[in-house]
């Protein structure tokens, strides 16, 4: 028989797990490398989410938060829950942690790529370690997602 999928509340909260595992490996990171280092050093993914959040605000006729802790506060905010969003989507499945290392790879690649499209590309890393650890910070949300939820609904 067949095992059930796992239910809606189940996948949302692996994926806030794994969102929030994205989110702490990028702010460790950053704070070994000295709390605000060069993009050549560490991807900068909180610029970008600030970047990215300020445009879409924008082209929506919002004024954003001034560039500061509110800005980055709300880009948080704004990261955790659109991760928490794909890693919940695409885990719930009967093999979560195949499927959150397939999202976590997924969200790496786009991490790379979207930003090299709307040229915001600087925030990502110059360096190809840089962009080793932009890559890994999603590939390590979406696999911590995946298990989450594997060991949520062991039966």
């Amino acid at each position: 028989m067949d095992k059930p999928l796992p239910t809606l509340s189940q996948s949302l909260i692996a994926g806030l797990v794994g969102a929030l595992a994205t989110n702490v490996v990028h702010e460790v990171t950053r704070h070994a490398k000295g709390g605000n280092p060069s993009q050549a050093d560490v991807p900068r993914l909180d610029r970008l989410g600030q970047e990215g959040l300020a445009k879409v605000m924008r082209r929506a006729g919002i004024e954003p938060p001034a560039p500061g802790p509110k800005r980055y506060w709300a880009a948080l905010v704004a990261d955790i829950a659109t991760n928490a969003l794909l890693y919940a989507i695409t885990t719930r499945s009967r093999n979560p942690v195949t499927r959150g290392i397939g999202s976590g790879v997924l969200a790496g690649v786009s991490g790379l790529v979207l930003p090299k499209l709307v040229g915001m590309e600087r925030h990502t890393g110059t360096t190809p370690k840089a962009k080793t650890m932009a890559f890994a910070d999603y590939a390590i949300g979406g696999l911590v997602s995946g298990v989450v939820l594997k060991l949520m609904t062991k039966r």
